[in-house]
């Protein structure tokens, strides 16, 4: 009876009706910003004191910080620096 009540409770707890699609899941590459994520896994890295992963995470880390500082920054005109 037991093994009876347990089966119903499993088979009726892990019920999902919401079938989800591909368009549903969308990712758009410009709206992710990885330094932000990145800043965070290091944070957490720092926090639990896993050194492992704040080496892996800080060389990418400062790619995105490096290309997100030269995105913002104007370049310069033509025939060199005006003054």
């Amino acid at each position: 009876m037991r093994l009876l009540i347990i089966l119903f409770i499993f088979i009726c707890s892990c019920n999902n009706s919401n079938k989800l699609k591909p368009s549903d899941t969308l990712f758009k590459e410009e709206d992710k910003n990885w330094e932000k994520l990145y800043a965070i896994e290091l944070e957490r890295a720092l926090f639990h004191e896993d050194d492992i992963a704040f080496y892996f995470f800080w060389p990418y880390y400062l790619r995105e910080r490096y290309l997100n500082r030269n995105k913002k920054t104007p370049l310069p005109k033509e025939g060199g620096y005006q003054h």
